[in-house]
């Protein structure tokens, strides 16, 4: 899958997280951060989700960079989503630093991405998919509608008709307050939350939008 794999740690508030960049074999110029799902509900880097978004990227030559956030490994505490958009753009800067990509684009899942949205708004990143993202985790922070029309990247949301844990409404909720960016949606039919039926589906999505994104930043638009 990967040639090489790089541990990698994230300090915030004098805490220690830890992640792993992995490197294709034949590297482009993009990369792409992922953004896992709720820590307080066993979500953690190694989900399977993440997983398999991290697969086909590497698959597609981006170099990824997955971490977990606080309190998932022991001695870090739990900070809110306010917490985990402060480890998202710490963990941002280490990737960016340490593999020095001109192009680094966010997948988040569920509560990843939510606070995507929020490291979208305050950086500027290549483009954006955020997968099952919820409106109420999001708004914990701060105004939405001040912050997210700061989007300005490519953005691709999927969401399942189906989701019992994060009401498939929220998709469109979010969809009005990014106002000054280009906007894919994909609601999978059947889907819930967890994505056992359609991952597939979803994964394609995915693939499709991050590699037209890649190559317009390689090559332009011709």
């Amino acid at each position: 899958m990967s040639e090489r794999s790089t541990p990698v740690t994230i300090n915030v508030d004098s805490q220690e997280t830890h992640g792993i960049i992995s490197v294709p074999s034949s590297p482009g110029h993009c990369g792409a951060l992922l953004l896992h799902p709720h820590p307080l509900y066993g979500g953690s880097m190694n989900d399977y989700v993440i997983g398999a978004v991290e697969r086909l990227l590497l698959d597609a030559g981006m170099t990824t960079m997955r971490f977990n956030f606080r309190p998932v490994e022991p001695g870090t505490t739990y900070a809110g989503v306010k917490g985990a958009v402060e480890d998202a753009l710490n963990a941002l800067d280490v990737f960016i630093s340490m593999t020095g990509l001109p192009h680094v684009g966010v997948v988040g899942y569920s509560f990843g991405g939510s606070v995507a949205l929020h490291l979208a708004a305050l950086r500027e990143i290549e483009f954006l998919v955020a997968l099952s993202a919820s409106y109420t985790l999001a708004s914990e922070v701060v105004s939405m509608e001040d912050r997210f029309s700061a989007i300005t990247c490519p953005v691709l949301l999927i969401h399942g008709d189906s989701d019992r844990v994060v009401p498939p409404t929220d998709m469109q909720a979010l969809v009005s307050l990014l106002d000054n960016a280009e906007i894919s949606t994909v609601r999978l039919d059947g889907e819930g939350h967890f994505y056992n039926m359609h991952l597939d589906m979803a994964l394609d999505e995915v693939r499709t939008f991050v590699s037209q994104q890649c190559t317009k930043l390689t090559y332009g638009n011709d």
